[in-house]
């Protein structure tokens, strides 16, 4: 089954196919620790304060599908507003995930405007 990527927000809703794993998937947690004078190790647990991050780098994707996610990037930073994720095709589906989109360098191949390793870090807002 493939692995569904979809991002919505107010003005549009895009679905994308990821063509190659790894797909990667982490859990932050905020808990904050404190060491006391006698070297005792406390932890505060902040139920509801954990973050999903995920990861994906595309081999090679075509300018359009670039310009899809770079288009939730550029309308969450003017206004303000963090697009939805949905991820299908998982054991554990993330649906309607609100993320902050960070991307990394395009590296443009041909004359085409193909990019080549493009990473992508969701980090739920």
């Amino acid at each position: 089954m493939p692995i569904l990527l979809k991002l919505s927000d107010d003005t549009t809703t895009e679905t994308l196919q990821l063509p190659n794993p790894p797909l990667v998937i982490s859990d932050l947690n905020n808990d904050v620790k404190n060491r006391t004078l006698n070297n005792a190790l406390k932890v505060f647990i902040y139920p509801g304060a954990d973050k999903l991050i995920i990861k994906h780098t595309w081999k090679y994707n075509r300018i359009d599908e670039y310009d899809v996610i770079r288009g939730f990037r550029q309308r969450q930073r003017s206004t303000g507003k963090f697009p939805k994720l949905s991820i299908t095709g998982l054991n554990d589906d993330v649906v309607n995930l609100p993320v902050n989109i960070e991307m990394g360098d395009k590296n443009i191949i041909d004359n085409c405007e193909t990019t080549e390793n493009v990473s992508v870090t969701f980090e739920g807002a």
